[in-house]
């Protein structure tokens, strides 16, 4: 089944873009021109994953667990 999650840079207004790659270091996502608040649809299996948020102005790391 589809799931989906939301990036939430709160009043941020630039586009960024997505790339969600797993404990490997293996690119499994990528999305780009994304707005704060857009929904993004994936089909990823349970685990921890990382995200990185860039675009020329910020560049942002995060881990995410998908259950």
């Amino acid at each position: 089944a589809g799931q989906e999650f939301t990036i939430d840079l709160g009043s941020y207004d630039k586009n960024f873009n997505l790339i969600i790659v797993d404990q490997m270091g293996r690119k499994v996502l990528q999305k780009n021109n994304l707005t704060s608040g857009t929904r993004i649809a994936h089909n990823l299996p349970a685990g921890t994953y990382f995200a990185i948020i860039q675009n020329n102005f910020l560049s942002l790391h995060s881990q995410i667990i998908i259950q």
